[in-house]
């Protein structure tokens, strides 16, 4: 076995990520059968743009055993450690130019409790 991390290290040792993360997130009830939840996230990553990301949800239940849902929400899922960061293997080349991948996400379901 030979050590080959003085001549072709993997990682780049200078390597480093910081992430600065904020949420908000509140409820509003509107009556007992209406409630609607509203939020923000917030996430500075080294090397990447601000992401900003709403979500916004509203739940009627008009009675014990039905329950109507709406949701919108947007997330992100930033370039892993290897994906940026490794070096050194010709099989996988990291980059700092990576971005993160942004999704948007739509949801309508309906509960009907049986008792």
């Amino acid at each position: 076995m030979e050590d080959i991390s003085e001549f072709n290290p993997y990682f780049n040792k200078e390597a480093e990520r910081n992430i600065v993360s904020l949420f908000f997130e509140d409820e509003y009830t509107y009556s007992d059968s209406l409630s609607f939840l509203v939020g923000l996230n917030y996430e500075k990553a080294t090397a990447t743009d601000a992401q900003y990301e709403p979500k916004i949800s509203m739940v009627y239940q008009p009675d014990r055993n039905n329950i109507f849902k709406l949701l919108y929400a947007e997330s992100h899922r930033n370039p892993s450690w290897m994906e940026t960061f490794v070096g050194g293997n010709d099989a996988r080349q990291g980059s700092l130019g990576f971005k993160p991948e942004n999704v948007k996400a739509y949801e309508a379901a309906y509960i009907h409790k049986i008792d």
